[in-house]
């Protein structure tokens, strides 16, 4: 375990603390100065190729033993995220969102990702999971 895995809640975030998408104030220009110095941090950093900002915000409520997941078909072009029981997270899974929180991260989402291996069942990268 490193650093940011100690400080990583893995307990789900309770999503619908965040505005509705229908009441959520849009980005603007107030949020400038904010983004700014983001950005400047994350060069500073040399992650600006890593990390970005999320406009948070919720559709429905999240359980408190769920996690979003995103899954996609890169050869339909479609990508589908859907509330998950963290039993059910696969070891490959990448966390892709956080919440900053005080003392720490919170994870709200994850990518899943499939083990491709060959003939001999020798790992040969990621493919996208595909329903």
């Amino acid at each position: 375990m490193n650093q940011v895995e100690d400080t990583l809640s893995m307990a789900p975030l309770l999503m619908s603390r965040f505005a509705h998408i229908d009441t959520v104030k849009p980005l603007n220009d107030s949020d400038g100065p904010c983004l700014a110095e983001i950005r400047d941090v994350l060069r500073k950093h040399g992650r600006l190729d890593r990390f970005g900002v999320a406009l948070l915000h919720s559709h429905f409520p999240v359980g408190p033993d769920e996690v979003m997941v995103e899954e996609t078909d890169e050869a339909q072009r479609v990508q589908v995220i859907t509330p998950m029981k963290l039993g059910t997270l696969g070891v490959n899974d990448v966390g892709t969102i956080w919440s900053l929180e005080d003392g720490g991260l919170t994870e709200m989402a994850r990518c899943r990702r499939v083990c491709k291996t060959n003939i001999l069942s020798e790992h040969k990268g990621y493919q996208q999971h595909v329903r």
